[in-house]
Order: C-alpha cells, then sequence, then structure tokens
C-alpha cells in the first residue's frame, strides 16, 4: 500500500472540486482508490456524496475503433485457433498461469478480439489432445494491433513425438518482428520454414508471444490461424536475430556493443536472469539451452541462443 494524499475538503451542503497529486509516484501502476474522509473521532455519522472522479495529466493509449478484417484464405487451406470465420479447433488456454500479462476477451464491433496489455510475455497453449499437427501446413498468421509495441516475438513449441513437455524431444524457433506498425491491424504472415528450429511439426502445443517495452505494451490479437497457402497484401516485417560468444558458454557472454539491457529466459519462457552490459553471472544457471532477449539502445529488441554448459 501506498501512502495516501491528503487534501482538506472546505465546504459543506455544496459541491467542492478536490485535486490528489500523484505526479511524485509516476511509475507504479494503481488498481484501487480508496478513499477516507478523514481519522478524526466522530459522535455522529457523515454522510458525504461524489461524482466525476476522473483521472488527468496523461495521455490514455489508443484503441482500435474497427475489426480486423476476415481472412480469405479457403477454409480447406486452413486450421483456425481464432476466428470468426473458421471453425476453431480446440485451446487449452490463451493465457498460461506462468504468463506474465492480462489476458481481456472484448468485442470490436461485434467482432471478438484478444486484448493482451501490461505484457511482458505470455503463452497460448494446446495440450494433450488439443496438440495440433501443422505438417501440412506452411504459414502461421493473425492479425495484430498496438498502439505501443516496439517488437514481438513469436515463438513456437511442439511438444515432439511423446506429446509432453519437457520430455527430451520438444523442439522450438522464436522468430522477432521489428517495429510493427502501431494503430493499424497488420496482417502478420510468417512461413513455417523460418522457425528453423522447429524441426517437428506434429505436437504444436504453446505459442509464446512477447512485446517490447516490457511490461507495459497492449497489443489486440485476432484471425491466429496456419495456412497452407500465403496470405496476400501481407505487410513485409523485419525479423532479427543477434549472435553471442561465447557460445556454449560457462561464464561470462557478449552481447552487441548497442545493448541497453537483457533478459534470460528459459526454453518454457520463465525469465531467470536480467541485467545491463554484458552478462557475467551465467554460473548461477543450471546446464542448458537459454533464450536471451537483448533490449537495444535505440528501443528495439533481439533475441539469440546461449548453450550454457
Amino acid at each position: 500500500a501506498l501512502p495516501e494524499i491528503k487534501v482538506a475538503n472546505t465546504k459543506i451542503n455544496e459541491w467542492e472540486e478536490l485535486s490528489f497529486n500523484f505526479t511524485d509516484q509516476i511509475g507504479p501502476t494503481y488498481d484501487q482508490i480508496v478513499i477516507f474522509m478523514d481519522f478524526s473521532a466522530r459522535s455522529t455519522e457523515t454522510v458525504s456524496y461524489f461524482d466525476n472522479i476522473s483521472l488527468t495529466g496523461f495521455t490514455p493509449l489508443a484503441e482500435p475503433m474497427i475489426a480486423a478484417p476476415n481472412p480469405t484464405v479457403p477454409a480447406a487451406d486452413v486450421i483456425s485457433l481464432f476466428s470468426g470465420v473458421y471453425n476453431d479447433v480446440p485451446i487449452t488456454t490463451w493465457r498460461t498461469d506462468w504468463s506474465q500479462g492480462i489476458l481481456t476477451d472484448i468485442e470490436i464491433d461485434g467482432n471478438p478480439t484478444k486484448k493482451y496489455s501490461r505484457v511482458n510475455f505470455v503463452g497460448i497453449e494446446a495440450t494433450g489432445d488439443n496438440s495440433i499437427d501443422v505438417n501440412e501446413m506452411n504459414y502461421i498468421n493473425f492479425h495484430i494491433w498496438t498502439p505501443n509495441s516496439s517488437a514481438c516475438r513469436i515463438k513456437l513449441v511442439d511438444f515432439g513425438a511423446d506429446n509432453a513437455f519437457d520430455g527430451g524431444d520438444d523442439v522450438e524457433h522464436e522468430l522477432v518482428i521489428e517495429n510493427p506498425l502501431q494503430e493499424e491491424w497488420v496482417n502478420v504472415n510468417l512461413a513455417l520454414s523460418d522457425f528453423t528450429g522447429l524441426t517437428t511439426r506434429a505436437n504444436i502445443s504453446q505459442i509464446i508471444l512477447a512485446s517490447t517495452p516490457l511490461g507495459e505494451s497492449t497489443f489486440y490479437v485476432d484471425n491466429v490461424f496456419f495456412s497452407k497457402s500465403k496470405v496476400a497484401n501481407v505487410k513485409t516485417i523485419n525479423l532479427k536475430t543477434i549472435t553471442v560468444f561465447p557460445n556454449p558458454t560457462n561464464g561470462q557472454v557478449t552481447l552487441p556493443a548497442s545493448t541497453a539491457s537483457y533478459i534470460i529466459t528459459t526454453m518454457a519462457g520463465k525469465e531467470v536472469l536480467s541485467g545491463h552490459g554484458n552478462i557475467t553471472n551465467l554460473r548461477e544457471l543450471s546446464t542448458g539451452i537459454y533464450t536471451v532477449h537483448v533490449i537495444l539502445q535505440n528501443g528495439t529488441m533481439s533475441f539469440g541462443k546461449i548453450s550454457k554448459i
């Protein structure tokens, strides 16, 4: 709980506007407003009326006013996860309990849409009998709308022949979408062949979405589906990875000179280390493969793999 701000009310039997200045507490995220009349002893109960509670002095994030356009790929060439056009396959969850972000199911012009806010990363799972065989598919598609994301990441995870997490045959790959267009629907169309680490595709069980600025990003998602054919009229996106060295390593790792900060996560997306500059404390980690997410000084984000020995 943060310290309260006290403002004197000086009138009775008439309306009085009170303002509370939180300028010195910029940064925290608030989810409650608690109002105390005062802490003085009263011999009788008092009555107060409130109206027109508002926040001022900031610019709210823009929101999409129109729904994402309907996809036009033939249904026979699609495996749909979420759309109002195709029959969707079952999904276990659109937000795992290990996600760092908020999911809100909303409607835009009557069209169901997924809103993710305060995002670091969020996991979407289709596990067990819900795992998805995309061997006959060539692309993953989705519409995304964001007011503030500077880079988006999408990771696909296949649980392998045993169709179980961490069974020794899991494979995955992540792509980065640099500088997505803001405040308009972008039709993302990624070739599965670009997910080079995804060497099996019979049991796709996780789609992990992440975005910068970490913990502050908001994006809206619609029309998530795999397709055999490439979607027409897709805006060009840039995908970027980085090289870290030495790799494998048991100690220090050198990052690009333009690095502002980094986050290291497990293959399941759990954050294990973060910091600034080069990485010097890998000895704290268990042997295995990790992903390093690098935020560059210009605000964009890249990623790479680290093998800890």
